[in-house]
């Protein structure tokens, strides 16, 4: 009913998920996201729940695809690179997510996410001394962003 009368809001189509999903309407839910996604001006809890979908679906050049037209139609945000790489990690493209978690730092260096994402993949692979360097470099930032607030002399 929301969307019916309010077609152009993502709640209707957000709120509808959970209930085509327990009614093992996966595919309706896709679809209605899909179709609402375009109708509600591309929202960014739509597209995530909307990636979320084809992910669990196993679906995961739906998904990639998604971000990417989401990228080249809206510009590049931290945020999308940072989804993308949480897609391209589910599928096992790990390289893949190093890039595209090292454009979410290049375009957010005050975000912490990309850097914490970054190191769990090196102690995942067992590349520990990587994911200290990153772990420092996030500390080096960090520590020079509080210097430069907290002295009196700045």
């Amino acid at each position: 009913q929301m969307i019916e009368s309010h077609p152009d809001k993502p709640n209707g189509y957000i709120q509808s998920v959970p209930y085509l999903l327990a009614e093992n309407r996966g595919s309706e839910a896709v679809s209605l996201l899909e179709d609402g996604y375009k109708k509600v001006n591309e929202n960014d809890r739509m597209l995530e729940l909307l990636v979320t979908l084809h992910v669990s679906q196993k679906n995961f050049d739906a998904a990639i695809n998604k971000i990417q037209s989401a990228i080249r139609d809206n510009g590049e945000t931290a945020e999308l690179h940072m989804l993308l790489a949480r897609v391209q990690l589910e599928s096992n493209n790990i390289s893949d997510a190093k890039t595209s978690l090292i454009k979410a730092r290049d375009i957010k260096p005050d975000w912490n996410s990309p850097y914490l994402a970054l190191a769990n993949i090196y102690i995942s692979k067992k590349k520990n001394q990587k994911a200290i360097d990153v772990l420092r470099s996030e500390e080096r930032r960090v520590g020079k962003e509080c210097r430069s607030r907290c002295s009196p002399y700045h």
